[in-house]
């Protein structure tokens, strides 16, 4: 029987453009929703067992539990009160480098920050 990860590995990598846009993005190629965030949806009969009170179907959360986490065994989440966010406030961005772990009140202030960035004409990371 597959791994969670083997699982998640399967329905992510395929999706992922690496650097095509020459800024160190990995684009997810897959389905998106309205707000420009990619997701999975080829899960796994489980996926509907696992915790998820902070859309951990988002590719962007999905590559962060496959590049963070150590134990392939389990589907450990962010506390509630943790979002997984970008540094490069490119929405279906899934590099790990350009992920982090905040809070609610550190997504408001890159959303205000990527706000007056993009009114200057300048890039986030």
């Amino acid at each position: 029987m597959k791994t969670v990860n083997e699982w998640l590995e399967e329905g992510f990598w395929p999706y992922v453009l690496k650097d095509l846009r020459g800024d160190g993005c990995w684009v997810w190629a897959g389905r998106k929703n309205k707000a420009g965030y990619g997701y999975l949806t080829r899960l796994p009969r489980f996926w509907s067992r696992i915790p998820n009170p902070w859309g951990v179907k988002g590719a962007h959360c999905v590559s962060w539990r496959l590049h963070t986490s150590n134990k392939p065994k389990t589907f450990e989440i962010p506390n509630i009160n943790q979002f997984i966010l970008h540094k490069c406030n490119v929405r279906d961005c899934v590099n790990p480098d350009h992920l982090y772990l905040g809070t609610p009140a550190d997504n408001v202030r890159d959303m205000i920050r990527a706000r007056e960035m993009k009114k200057a004409g300048l890039q986030a990371l």
